[in-house]
């Protein structure tokens, strides 16, 4: 089979209907046509994730709704607590630092979550913590961190605290709800489950979070939270938007809301208990085998077979790509992507390419 099948945590597929939604050359973004267009999507946005108000559009892949987020909300020189045990967890680490913020961390291993104990414990040690910062889901080792029970603590012990909620791999993979969470700001990325070009991030705030925006100089001028929170309220935007991926998301969540939210989630479950048990019967090793998150799974390569050079191979003979390992599981590792326009043929797919490149090893 020719086709190449995309099978990473992002980028991921873009389905035939999105990629015709994108073309719309000749739509200007200070037009009435499109306001109506982004006051559609940010509704969307918001009835999917359960928010107090539209969630903030911002031009630039998750990353920069991470650092508008933490620069947006919370004061410069506070106490922020990063609980970190992937690629993505380090990165909130070294935004902050960046930022001037004072940094706490709990660190887990990668693979593995983190210990409401010892949440309980930093959190009492650090009663002047002002945010707490952490993943959904650590896409660099497919693990899901209860989410719920964090921020559960976090308002118990340190309720001034901010709870700021990585959750790029998990919307649309499960129900992200920020009014049943408690979170405080919810950040999203277009380039996972949602189908669709990286380049569009989003963050959803609580009540609590948009006094904060007031309340908070932001040190950033093109990331500035305040300015775009203000700005969109009427469907303009502080600078030029992404137009095409803003169109696309449109269409992404018109599909969701036809398959329905339940039957997506139920859909994205299969996938990730069917790649998990494909992967042990082969001989691989999951990683997050404990906590295992249900839009990417990451595995060890059965002995005698190394990791890049298995992906290589499927990419050569069988046009699938899968990704490798970041940080410290460089090299060892690989890791499915089974999210957003991702089907059980796809998984049957992989597993008989899979077959093939280990048995001719």
């Amino acid at each position: 089979m020719n086709t190449k099948l995309l099978l990473t945590p992002g980028p991921t597929t873009i389905p035939e209907r999105i990629t015709e939604a994108m073309q719309v050359s000749g739509l200007h973004h200070r037009s009435q046509e499109f306001k109506k267009l982004f006051l559609e999507v940010t509704s969307g946005l918001k009835e999917l994730l359960g928010c107090a108000h539209n969630p903030v559009l911002i031009t630039g892949s998750g990353t920069a709704a991470m650092e508008a987020s933490l620069a947006g909300v919370v004061p410069v020189g506070a106490k922020v607590l990063v609980l970190r045990a992937g690629k993505f967890g380090e990165r909130w680490s070294e935004m902050a630092a960046r930022l001037g913020f004072k940094l706490v961390e709990l660190e887990a291993e990668y693979g593995s979550t983190f210990s409401p104990a010892e949440i309980e414990k930093r959190l009492l040690n650090n009663p002047d913590i002002k945010a707490v910062c952490f993943q959904y889901c650590e896409t660099s080792t497919g693990a899901i961190h209860n989410a719920a029970e964090i921020i559960s603590l976090t308002n118990k012990i340190t309720p001034d605290a901010l709870t700021l909620l990585d959750a790029i791999t998990a919307i649309g993979t499960l129900e992200v709800n920020i009014s049943e969470l408690g979170a405080d700001a919810l950040i999203g990325g277009s380039q996972k489950a949602l189908m669709l070009p990286p380049g569009l991030s989003f963050v959803a705030l609580s009540d609590r979070a948009v006094q904060m925006l007031e309340q908070v100089e932001s040190p950033a001028y093109y990331l500035n939270l305040r300015r775009e929170f203000k700005s969109q309220l009427d469907g303009s935007t502080a600078w030029t938007p992404a137009i095409s991926i803003i169109a696309g998301l449109k269409e992404a969540l018109a599909m969701i809301r036809e398959e329905t939210p339940e039957r997506v989630f139920m859909r994205h479950a299969q996938l990730a208990e069917a790649t998990r048990s494909g992967l042990k019967e082969l001989g691989f090793k999951l990683l997050a085998e404990e906590c295992p998150a249900p839009g990417v799974t990451a595995a060890f390569p059965p002995a005698g077979i190394n990791a890049d050079e298995l992906r290589m191979k499927l990419l050569k003979e069988d046009h699938i790509q899968i990704a490798g390992g970041q940080g410290k599981l460089k090299g060892k590792i690989i890791r499915v992507g089974h999210m957003g326009y991702v089907f059980p043929g796809d998984i049957c797919r992989l597993f008989e390419a899979f077959e093939s490149v280990i048995s001719n090893r």
